[in-house]
C-alpha cells in the first residue's frame, strides 16, 4: 500500500486495520521523513469532530516535530495545544504523551507548552481519570524541566566559552581560524559575538558543498571519496587547510550531520566530526549528539569551542 493510502486510512472507523496502519505510519515517522510532506494534514486533523481522526492527527503530528525543518509546528503551536483541553480525558492524555516528542525536538517551544499544561483545569475531570491526568502532566513536566536545565546551561556555556576562547587566544599572541560545515557559520557568529574579537579571531569559512571545501580549505577530492564527508579525515583536512590558508596560528575544522535524519552514506543524525589543527599537529573528537537540528549544531558549535578553551589552559 502507498503512503498516501496509508494516510487515506487515517480517516477510517476504528479497527484493527486502522490501528495497525496508525502504528505502522508511527514506525515510519521515528526512522525517515516520508510522512513529513503530510504535516499539514495531520494539523488539520485536530478540527475534526471525530475524536479518533483528531488522535490520529495528533499523534503523527508530534511524530514529525524531528523532521520539521519548516517549522510547521511553531506555526501551528497554538491550535495544536487545544488537544489538551480536549473534551475526551482519554484524548487529553494521549497529547500529554505525544508532546514529549515535541518538547525533545522542539526546545523552543517548551516554555508555550509548559504554560499550556499548567493551565489545564484538571478539576473537569472525573475522580477516576484525574488522578491519571495528573500524573502524566509530572511525568511531562520532568521532561520540560530538564530541557529547559539543559537549554540553561547551553546558554550558560555559549555566553562564556567563546569569551573565554577570546582572552586566551588573545593573551598568547595566537589566532584562530574555522571551517565549518554542518554547524554553518555558527562558530564564527559566537567568537564574534564577543567585543574584540578580531584581537585573535582572523575569521572563517562556511564549507557547506563538497566543492566549496575543496575550493576554500583545501580538502583533497580524494580523501572525500574515499572517507566520506562525514569522517575524522575530512574534519582534519579542513581544520589544517583553514589555518593553512588564512595563516592562523589554530584552525577549526567541523562536519557532520545536523539532520533531520541521517545522510545520503547512512550516516546517523547527531554524527559530528571536530578537528583542531595546530603547530603541534590536528585532534579530532568524534561526537554523537543527541538532539534536533538546531541542538546538534548548537552543541557542535560549543565543543569545538570548548576543545580550543582546553588546548589553551
Amino acid at each position: 500500500m502507498e503512503i498516501s493510502d496509508k494516510v487515506k486510512l487515517l480517516y477510517d472507523k476504528d479497527s484493527t486495520v486502522t490501528y495497525a496502519n496508525l502504528l505502522e505510519l508511527e514506525e515510519i515517522s521515528e526512522n525517515e521523513n516520508t510522512l513529513y510532506p503530510y504535516l499539514d494534514e495531520f494539523i488539520s486533523m485536530l478540527k475534526s469532530e471525530k475524536y479518533s481522526i483528531r488522535v490520529r492527527g495528533f499523534r503523527l503530528l508530534c511524530k514529525q516535530a524531528k523532521w520539521d525543518i519548516h517549522d510547521k509546528i511553531d506555526e501551528a503551536i497554538t491550535g495544536i495545544l487545544f488537544a489538551v483541553n480536549d473534551e475526551k480525558p482519554t484524548a487529553v492524555r494521549l497529547a500529554l504523551h505525544y508532546l514529549t516528542y515535541i518538547v525533545l525536538n522542539k526546545r523552543e517551544l517548551v516554555g508555550i507548552i509548559k504554560e499550556a499544561v499548567l493551565s489545564m483545569d484538571c478539576a473537569r475531570f472525573k475522580d477516576t481519570m484525574r488522578p491519571l491526568i495528573e500524573k502524566d502532566i509530572q511525568a511531562l513536566m520532568k521532561v520540560m524541566d530538564t530541557q529547559e536545565t539543559r537549554m540553561a546551561n547551553t546558554s550558560k556555556n555559549v555566553a562564556t566559552i567563546e569569551a573565554t576562547v577570546i582572552q586566551a587566544l588573545a593573551s598568547r599572541g595566537l589566532t584562530l581560524a574555522t571551517a565549518e560545515s554542518c554547524t554553518g557559520g555558527l562558530i564564527a557568529k559566537r567568537l564574534t559575538d564577543v567585543a574584540g574579537a578580531s584581537r585573535a579571531f582572523l575569521g572563517g569559512a562556511v564549507v557547506y558543498t563538497n566543492a566549496v571545501k575543496t575550493a576554500l580549505a583545501g580538502v583533497p577530492s580524494e580523501v572525500i571519496a574515499q572517507f566520506g564527508v562525514v569522517s575524522a579525515q575530512v574534519a582534519n583536512a579542513l581544520a589544517a587547510g583553514i589555518r593553512d590558508r588564512l595563516g592562523a596560528d589554530l584552525g577549526i575544522g567541523v562536519t557532520g550531520v545536523a539532520g533531520p535524519g541521517a545522510d545520503d552514506d547512512d550516516n546517523a543524525e547527531g554524527l559530528v566530526f571536530v578537528a583542531l589543527a595546530s603547530e603541534d599537529g590536528i585532534a579530532v573528537q568524534r561526537l554523537e549528539l543527541n538532539a534536533d537540528r538546531n541542538g546538534v549544531r548548537a552543541d557542535a558549535a560549543t565543543h569545538a569551542l570548548e576543545m580550543v578553551a582546553a588546548a589553551l589552559r
